[in-house]
């Protein structure tokens, strides 16, 4: 009987400490791993400047959002070009593959939806080619290959010097996004569907590679909902969208049985709905109002490239067109 008792326990334990897979590095080398300087594997722009490399407002004096970080190539052949292979960084699905490389400002890029909670994208840009093997809505796991860094893009030139790999991170809007780009008139052909950048929203990865090589991370929905709160928003809607039922885990608590009533979403400073909680009471009374409950003067400082919550005049603070736009798409 004992036996039994201790073996019941120990496997208890077990799940109870199961972790879901530490991401892998997108690059075939080790230089992050060991702690190498960010010199040595972050590409800066043609400024030079490290941290136009990184992800945030890092570029025209801080006014210009990168979505990214940028990786630099480590390997180069006989004619200077970028050999290093690009590697998927979680167990996941391929979603999708732009292999015209004048298609996107991005080249050729494959965007990934992975099987952790929640089910975070990542994509690979600049590509010098796609692999082969790879297929939309073919299964990969962490460490397969998904082609080779480059310097692909469409509409400007990247140099043999500075080939990289473009790795983003993020969380997808909307579902009805062809819906709602078609209905905003813009010039140029929606191309990559539900995968265009404008849908796509993005978390800097660099801290989570750090955690992992650390030794202290402990999954993607805690990495997410830790990230500083910039500010709150209320939204009175009795609709669900489509991002709750996509990304369940970032919600707070239950739906209540009778409906919902409204949301507290809070945001990062670059304007990643990062938790839910669903209301059976709201402060406002009509339907679709929003209410700033709370917000952060000195984060919103520091993000002068994103107009999430802007300061007005006389020290108000005002919804800016950039979250007034991730409001349509989540909320139709």
């Amino acid at each position: 009987m004992r036996f039994l008792i201790f073996t019941t326990l120990v496997c208890l334990s077990s799940l109870s400490f199961a972790r879901e897979p530490a991401p892998v590095w997108p690059l075939e080398n080790n230089l992050f791993w060991k702690y190498a300087p960010i010199e040595r594997y972050i590409q800066p722009t043609s400024s030079g400047k490290i941290e136009s490399g990184l992800f945030g407002c890092v570029r025209s004096g801080g006014n210009k959002f990168h979505e990214a970080i940028d990786i630099r190539a480590q390997s180069k052949d006989k004619k200077g070009e970028a050999t290093d292979t690009v590697l998927c960084v979680l167990p996941g699905k391929v979603a999708y593959i732009n292999a015209v490389a004048g298609n996107s400002s991005y080249g050729r890029y494959v965007v990934v939806v992975h099987d952790v909670e929640p089910g975070i994208f990542t994509l690979y840009a600049h590509l010098a080619s796609v692999s082969e093997q790879i297929k939309v809505g073919q299964r990969v796991r962490g460490g397969s290959v998904l082609g080779v860094v480059g310097r692909s893009a469409g509409g400007y030139h990247i140099p043999k010097t500075r080939a990289h790999l473009h790795f983003e991170m993020g969380l997808r809007l909307s579902d009805r996004f062809g819906a709602w780009y078609q209905g905003q008139k813009y010039s140029s052909k929606n191309k990559h569907g539900v995968w265009n950048g404008m849908n796509l929203q993005g978390f800097n990865p660099l801290p989570l590679f750090e955690e992992v090589r650390d030794g202290t991370y402990v999954g993607m929905a805690d990495y997410i909902k830790s990230r500083p709160t910039a500010f709150v928003l209320e939204i009175v809607t009795r609709s669900i969208p489509d991002f709750v039922d996509r990304y369940p885990a970032l919600l707070t608590g239950p739906i209540p049985r009778s409906g919902v009533q409204g949301w507290r979403i809070a945001f990062t400073a670059y304007g990643l709905p990062k938790s839910w909680t669903p209301l059976k009471d709201t402060i406002a009374n009509k339907q679709g109002a929003v209410t700033l409950l709370r917000f952060d003067p000195e984060l919103l400082g520091k993000t002068p490239c994103k107009k999430t919550v802007v300061a007005g005049k006389n020290g108000s603070y005002h919804l800016g067109r950039d979250i007034r736009r991730t409001l349509a798409l989540l909320f139709d």
